[in-house]
């Protein structure tokens, strides 16, 4: 019908205008770009690709790199209430610093130095500026916050420029670099050489005044961690960081190493001993050694001296003492435990092992020392007998096992005391007409008389055990209770001597 006619009409018209518009759109794009031609092969395209990049990157503006200016504010709260100075040279930037702080209207203004981050490329941190010196402290702690420029190597270069125009100034690094000063995880050793060498840069004449020349100061400080001394050098530390001084950076971080510190115990930590003093000097070098070296030496040296007495009064030529601290650790231990002692040398006792032994054999025996323990309470008194007990099964026969001497024969030793002390009763009571220069004079020759006797008499018999002694000590006392004081009083008088 003629509805269909017009719809047909219509359409062609459509079309005739589609096709004059494609012919107008490729007379443009000819005239723009010139005759139309069909499309290359994939191997041409990819080749004027590649061309095209390369003329993109060798023909493209150099990108503008990031860098540094440096300021210095008379008021670095608010630049505007004082002078303002900017400027990429770093040593002119604080040479106006240090003319604002010395002078004296500036004091209340605060002034300070910083640095602008300048990149032409990021609008975000463009301009961004930072306070960097404040006062006679370079803080590069204050990027540990603002990542982004802790990160950027120009902001890390122009710290290191800043510190080096003003050396003078307490440099603190950024929190990476300080934690690179030390390992996290630091060895006793390493904590102990950290520490020896902060004292000594700390305060080097004090230093120097209360260390000895060839003294193993870092063995020392490893006994001390060891031992679970480490309160004393956090104090020390602290003391050093309040100072502000250059030490206090490293000390910071060593305090953060001491405070995560666990003592590092071998299963084979041989004992050593620490000599606090010693009236002969030579047995004094080098303070710290190895228990099994120093009871040699003394050994040996009690020895020599006690051969050597004086034949008119039959006591040694030389003697001296010695005060020392033990240190040794059990199976099982996580730090060292210790104890201090005493001991003579030239007596004839023998070493520090022997004297030690002899000297917690006497107390299990004395009656004047077990009657004082009693007077203190029996909490107390069985404290103090488990204690030497201990003592006796266990720690000195763990602390002979290191020791290549033999064990002196004990109990003679404390057979022959237990004679003394029945001897001396006698004696007591004739000394007691003489002056009591006369008397002390007199009842050290009557032991000393008793010791030659007693030493001549030695037999080869077997040694009881241990344990045997004990049970040997107990009767003993059991045997002698029932004494009335005026005896244990002349027992106290022989025993002072």
């Amino acid at each position: 019908g003629w509805t269909g006619e017009r719809i047909r009409g219509d359409y062609d018209q459509l079309m005739e205008k589609v096709e004059e518009m494609d012919e107008a759109v490729m007379a443009e794009i000819q005239k723009s770009q010139g005759e139309y031609k069909p499309l290359a092969k994939v191997e041409e395209l990819e080749e004027a690709n590649y061309n095209m990049i390369d003329n993109v990157l060798n023909n493209m503006p150099p990108k503008k790199e990031a860098y540094l200016e440096y300021y210095a504010a008379e008021c670095d709260e608010i630049h505007d209430m004082g002078a303002y100075e900017k400027s990429t040279d770093v040593k002119e930037i604080a040479a106006i610093y240090e003319k604002y702080r010395e002078d004296p209207e500036n004091a209340y203004k605060g002034s300070g130095m910083g640095i602008i981050y300048r990149d032409p490329e990021d609008s975000l941190f463009d301009e961004t500026e930072l306070l960097i010196v404040m006062g006679t402290t370079i803080h590069g702690d204050f990027l540990d916050n603002v990542r982004f420029l802790k990160d950027q190597p120009v902001v890390r270069e122009g710290l290191e420029k800043i510190h080096k125009a003003l050396p003078d100034y307490k440099y603190i690094p950024i929190q990476d670099v300080r934690e690179a000063m030390y390992p996290k995880k630091m060895t006793t050793e390493e904590l102990a050489a950290a520490l020896d060498e902060i004292a000594e840069d700390f305060d080097p004449y004090d230093y120097r005044d209360h260390v000895e020349p060839g003294q193993d100061t870092i063995q020392e400080v490893m006994l001390d961690l060891q031992s679970g001394n480490v309160g004393s050098y956090i104090s020390f530390l602290k003391d050093v960081i309040e100072e502000d001084c250059e030490q206090s950076v490293w000390a910071g971080v060593l305090l953060e190493r001491l405070k995560s510190y666990e003592p590092d115990i071998s299963k084979e930590t041989e004992p050593m001993v620490y000599v606090n003093y010693c009236e002969k000097r030579e047995l004094m070098e080098p303070r710290c050694q190895k228990l099994s070296d120093l009871d040699s030496r003394t050994a040996q040296k009690d020895k020599e001296w006690y051969a050597d007495r004086n034949p008119r009064t039959d006591e040694p030529m030389v003697t001296a003492q010695m005060f020392f601290t033990i240190y040794y650790a059990e199976k099982g231990d996580k730090m060292l435990q210790h104890f201090k002692g005493k001991i003579d040398i030239g007596t004839g006792n023998g070493g520090i092992l022997s004297q030690l032994k002899l000297q917690n054999e006497l107390k299990l025996t004395d009656e004047s020392w077990i009657g004082y323990l009693k007077n203190k309470g029996n909490e107390e008194f069985q404290k103090c007998m488990e204690d030497l007990t201990d003592m006796q099964n266990h720690v000195l026969p763990y602390l002979q096992s290191f020791c290549s001497l033999e064990e002196k024969n004990v109990q003679e030793k404390q057979e022959r005391q237990v004679a003394e002390k029945q001897d001396s009763r006698v004696e007591a009571s004739r000394a007691a007409n003489v002056t009591k220069g006369d008397n002390d004079k007199a009842v050290k020759k009557v032991v000393s008389s008793m010791q030659t006797e007693k030493n001549k008499a030695t037999t080869k018999a077997k040694k009881p055990s241990i344990h045997e002694r004990l049970e040997i000590n107990k009767r003993k006392i059991q045997e002698k209770q029932g004494k009335d004081e005026l005896e244990r009083g002349a027992d106290r008088d022989v025993r002072t001597v």
